[in-house]
């Protein structure tokens, strides 16, 4: 790889991609493929073309016209960087930005969740056909706008009209014109151009990363106001999915894949599981069902800014079982009462206040000491709770409820179901091993890719001493 100075690197046009920067590079300089070129002259690949560039120091470095805030100015104008920081957590935050400064090379589909989304998102360059014409009368010549290459989009947020996108990036430079001129603009739907124009207005909006719990926190207000909470404190998922597919279309979500039971999942780790760093795509479809613009999101994230404007001024987190032992000191309230008091269900109510060893009134009409002692001894050898309800006859519910309200149960349950995975994953890795006729970990691994992924997570120290020779 060539480590050389670059003197006359081309200047990006306003809102051009940088994969677009630097195709117009080699259409200018290279002799030979430019797969081949680009590698040789900047180590860029094609994720660096269709994504977000990685190890930027090593380029910018060897371009003389630029200097160090060259990188945040690339970033910043022309890159999706601004589309996918709001919403990483601190930590993929600090990742991210590690890898697109100092490297090291590679796709960031991992480190900005896009593998893991499970979102059907389609990879290659697209262009407008009516903003190609215009950027032809300014400057000359068509070129790749950043706003259209944001994951999901696939129609231009000003014209309305449907993208072209062509996978192969790597020819599609040299025939750009002929491309532009042959093809008529095809009007989108407008389901398609709200969340072109949802996106298209994250990008450019400017937002940092922004705290989790001031995110969900606004979520769950705008949610309750719409009446999609029950006294509870439940989502209403299923009216939540409806809002979203009238604002958006069914089709839509289908060809993204938001739609159906997998959908109602995302919004409840986006709401529950703020520790993860959830895809920009699936926060656009909650923000266009519940706000309707970033506009509006932004003022709502204001709002509660001032209200708790650091996390030393926010309310301390609430303690169920001491909120439950407060109110059950009057003798005289029942446990519904002090549910409909606190604003929870009967059922958390009698599980905290187990938990803290009160006195709880029991009316069983199955559940029997003897029966909540056998649970427990089932559970201790680490038995799954659907095993368990069918040897009992009662529900899993049932079960689980029992092995929450008993925290000692409830630690030595989960220790026991970890011994019998562990076990169960390491005899099918061991099999697949002695099967397998190929060499190499990503042979075996595409054999059992969930054995893997759970060794890996939870038993790497063996996996590192079991694995196939190369």
């Amino acid at each position: 790889m060539i480590t050389s100075p670059i003197a006359s690197f081309p200047e990006p046009y306003p809102g051009e991609c940088f994969g677009g920067v630097a195709l117009r590079f080699w259409e200018l300089y290279g002799a030979s493929a430019p797969r081949r070129f680009l590698f040789q002259k900047l180590n860029i690949r094609l994720s660096d073309i269709t994504g977000i560039p990685t190890a930027l120091a090593r380029i910018v470095e060897r371009i003389p016209s630029y200097s160090e805030t060259s990188i945040d100015s690339l970033l910043e104008k022309h890159t999706a960087w601004p589309f996918y920081r709001p919403f990483l957590t601190d930590s993929s935050l600090r990742k991210a930005w590690k890898k697109i400064v100092q490297g090291p090379k590679g796709s960031m589909q991992l480190t900005l969740g896009d593998a893991a989304s499970r979102l059907s998102i389609k990879r290659g360059l697209q262009i407008c056909v009516s903003c190609a014409a215009i950027d032809r009368e300014i400057v000359g010549r068509p070129f790749f706008h950043i706003e259209h290459q944001l994951p999901g989009v696939v129609c231009c947020p000003i014209h309305g009209t449907e993208l072209l996108r062509n996978r192969d990036v790597w020819r599609v430079l040299d025939r750009l014109d002929v491309i532009v001129d042959s093809t008529s603009p095809i009007p989108a739907s407008n389901d398609e151009l709200k969340l072109a124009r949802l996106a298209s207005s994250l990008l450019s909006a400017n937002l940092h990363c922004i705290e989790n719990d001031l995110v969900v926190g606004s979520y769950l207000e705008r949610l309750r106001s719409l009446n999609l909470i029950t006294k509870m404190g439940r989502v209403r998922y299923g009216e939540l999915q409806d809002r979203v597919a009238q604002t958006f279309s069914q089709n839509m979500l289908i060809r993204i894949g938001g739609a159906g039971k997998d959908a109602q999942n995302w919004y409840h780790s986006i709401l529950f599981r703020p520790d993860r760093s959830h895809h920009p795509v699936k926060h656009l479809l909650l923000i266009g069902a519940i706000y309707g613009t970033i506009d509006a999101f932004q003022g709502a994230l204001m709002q509660r800014e001032l209200v708790f404007n650091t996390k030393k001024d926010a309310p301390p987190k609430r303690d169920i079982s001491v909120d439950v032992r407060r109110a059950s000191a009057d003798t005289g309230k029942s446990f519904t009462q002090i549910a409909d008091e606190l604003g929870l269900s009967v059922t958390t109510c009698i599980t905290h206040a187990k938990r803290q060893g009160m006195n709880v009134p029991s009316r069983p009409k199955l559940l029997t000491r003897d029966l909540i002692r056998r649970i427990g001894n089932l559970a201790a050898k680490g038995i799954s709770a659907k095993t368990i309800a069918n040897d009992a006859s009662i529900s899993a519910v049932t079960v689980y409820r029992v092995i929450r309200s008993d925290r000692a149960i409830e630690q030595s349950w989960k220790q026991a179901r970890e011994q019998v995975a562990r076990a169960r994953h390491r005899s099918i890795w061991s099999k697949k091993m002695g099967l397998s006729t190929q060499r190499g970990v990503k042979a075996l691994r595409q054999r059992a890719p969930a054995t893997y992924a759970w060794l890996y997570r939870h038993d790497r120290d063996w996996l590192n001493t079991h694995k196939p020779i190369a």
